[in-house]
């Protein structure tokens, strides 16, 4: 064998009864003695996850090995939640074992896909009781992921022997490295924290698996729930000093900033505000196909994720299944948590059932939630569901469609989703290719989730043209506000459009209307609408104010306001100040008159705009500034210019 020449993304794990031989065999495999605790010696079990590497034909991997004995369970979850490799032991002179399958129950609710069995001590054993417990493991296996795994026997007096385990070991490996459906190094970060320590002279030191994302020395980072900031000052994969881990390693963090007494074994090392941490989550649950029945509407459980136990209640979002079926279902955990979609996590009961345990089922964490779960919540299942699945454009848009009119930067959906970044990408690419979804301003938004939107602006326009038959139409501005406020003009912007492709409204002159509509007057308006345009055009460039037009037309304020209103929707006339109401062709001609003066001369002065205009400031002023905001002119100093283009 040559001597690993790379560190291969996997991790193996023991699995096991306890005195099965477990952290012998690691011994022998891998030359590291994985109980370290004094305890653990004085007593010759394992207590606590013990941790080594491998040198095999793959490359150099990670190993860690967990207690076998019923009462540190919980420690046992914790180590195999990272594990890609199952390494299932089982004693000769004892056979399958509760914790034999204890273990191989929690390995498959974690999803762990690949292993092999060794069976050890078969020296204590005669052939014919070595078949026979062979026989037994085989028939264990069958409806497990290592159903067709191979089963391998320890001789402790063969050194070939254990090449022989290490060289299968490297077969799983592989198979495991093979078989990843997605580049996890493509995530947000997460590392589940299940030792923490200290070093003198270096300070806070941490280690896990890491679960997703690359981790570079000099990385800022987060402990969460919450925990401080820091930052990261080494790390160490396999004992070597290494610049970056990615996903599927074990990874040593020597952290900067943060004391050891801030940090425990569950917390979650995460880039700043990237993972959710919440205390609410829908996932997709499975109960163990040998119970009789399903966790009650409403149980309380012990949920494991990565290293961490935290007590929760299950709430269904549908029927319960049937046992060995999944459901979809909502955690109300007693605590918020940081954690990733798409994590893998186990539940125990309170009770334990005959030869397996407190294990009652687990499944996956699918998407953080902001309440708990109603009866009246249809979309939520449908995220859930599709969540759940495999095809990632029904994820995408499901999300999509459950967030609404709000929608959801590209980042966020990598926070919500269990897919990657390029999974992320080619699925928005996709769905925006087929029209399904809309980007605005960076968010994307479901087109479906846009139909309260439009339903409402037509309501709204109806409305309106029973209120005030006269008006042409209504300002994108004016409907925004009315409708969404809360959404962005350009958002809004495609609500209009949509509303417009669909033959549901019409625009004309930049005021919306519904299609069919038409505006007519009364004749009162159309008499107040007479008067006080003949007064602004005689005006001219010099219109009389409000108050003047109210003398000059006899109209209340509030009929000189709406005939003012009606005109400018109609085009003729234009506001250029809040007093100043102007013919449109009157500032038409003053415009091109402007820009031909600033074409050939490059500047004009107060004096000079006042001379061409025929007024005094009271007009010159605003129509200046009408210009400014125009973007037709910009100041400088007392002079104003053409604004560049």
């Amino acid at each position: 064998m040559n001597p690993t020449a790379r560190s291969i993304r996997a991790v193996v794990g023991t699995a096991g009864h306890v005195d099965h031989g477990k952290s012998t065999l690691i011994g022998d495999l891998t030359g590291i003695e994985t109980d370290r605790l004094e305890e653990e010696k004085r007593r010759g079990i394992s207590i606590e996850l013990g941790f080594a590497w491998m040198d095999t034909p793959a490359g150099r991997i990670g190993v860690v090995d967990v207690p076998g004995h019923e009462r540190f369970i919980r420690q046992m979850i914790a180590g195999a939640a990272g594990v890609d490799v199952v390494l299932l032991v089982v004693a000769a002179d004892d056979g399958v074992m509760p914790q034999t399958r204890e273990h191989l129950d929690v390995c498959d609710l974690l999803g762990v896909r690949h292993g092999l069995v060794v069976i050890t001590k078969t020296d204590l054993v005669d052939e014919d009781w070595l078949e026979l417990v062979t026989e037994d493991v085989r028939d264990t296996l069958v409806g497990t992921a290592l159903e067709s795994a191979p089963i391998l026997h320890r001789r402790r007096d063969d050194p070939a022997n254990l090449e022989e385990i290490r060289e299968a070991i490297s077969e799983r490996v592989l198979e495991a490295e093979g078989d990843r459906g997605g580049d996890e190094t493509d995530r947000p970060l997460k590392l589940s924290i299940d030792r923490v320590f200290t070093i003198k002279g270096f300070g806070t030191v941490v280690t896990g698996t890491m679960q997703s994302g690359v981790l570079a020395v000099g990385d800022e980072i987060q402990v969460l729930p919450d925990g401080p900031r820091g930052r990261v000052r080494g790390l160490q994969h396999h004992g070597d000093e290494v610049e970056r881990v990615s996903a599927g390693t074990r990874a040593a963090i020597n952290l900067q900033g943060i004391p050891v007494e801030a940090i425990s074994r569950g917390d979650v090392v995460a880039r700043p505000d990237t993972l959710p941490t919440t205390h609410l989550i829908d996932v997709v649950f499975r109960s163990m196909p040998t119970h009789d029945s399903v966790p009650d509407q409403r149980a309380s459980l012990l949920v494991h994720v990565g290293s961490l136990q935290v007590t929760a209640t299950l709430t269904w979002m549908e029927d319960p299944p049937a046992p060995g079926q999944e459901g979809l279902a909502q955690l109300r955990l007693e605590r918020p948590i940081g954690w990733i979609p798409g994590e893998s996590f186990v539940t125990r009961g309170f009770t334990a059932s005959t030869d397996r345990g407190r294990i009652v089922g687990g499944g996956r964490l699918l998407a953080p939630a902001v309440r708990r779960h109603r009866a009246s919540d249809g979309l939520r299942p449908v995220r859930a569901r599709a969540l759940a699945g495999s095809d990632p454009m029904a994820a995408i848009a499901a999300t999509l469609l459950f967030r609404g009119a709000a929608g959801a930067p590209e980042e966020h959906l990598l926070n919500e989703t269990p897919l990657t970044g390029e999974e992320v990408r080619q699925g928005l690419s996709e769905l925006r290719a087929r029209g399904e979804v809309i980007e605005t301003d960076g968010v994307h938004i479901a087109r479906e989730s846009l139909r309260p939107v439009i339903e409402k602006l037509c309501v709204t326009l109806d409305e309106i043209h029973l209120r005030q038959p006269a008006r042409a139409g209504v300002s994108a501005d004016e409907l925004r506000t009315r409708v969404r406020p809360d959404l962005s003009p350009n958002l809004f912007g495609s609500v209009l459009d949509i509303a417009l492709e669909r033959g549901a409204i019409r625009v004309d002159n930049d005021l919306y209307a519904r299609a069919g509509f038409e505006a007519f007057l009364s004749p009162e308006q159309t008499e107040a609408c007479s008067l006080t345009r003949e007064a602004i055009v005689n005006g001219g460039l010099c219109p009389p104010d409000l108050e003047a037009l109210e003398e000059a037309t006899g109209l209340t304020e509030e009929r000189l306001e709406e005939a003012i209103r009606l005109l400018i929707d109609a085009g003729d006339l234009m506001r250029v100040g809040r007093e100043l109401v102007y013919d449109v062709r009157a500032i038409d001609a003053l415009r091109e008159r402007l820009v031909a003066h600033l074409t050939a001369e490059g500047t004009i002065d107060t004096a000079t705009f006042k001379a061409m205009v025929g007024a005094s400031r009271k007009w010159t002023i605003p129509l200046f500034e009408h210009f400014d905001r125009e973007r037709l002119t910009v100041r400088v100093g007392d002079l104003r210019k053409l604004r560049a283009p």
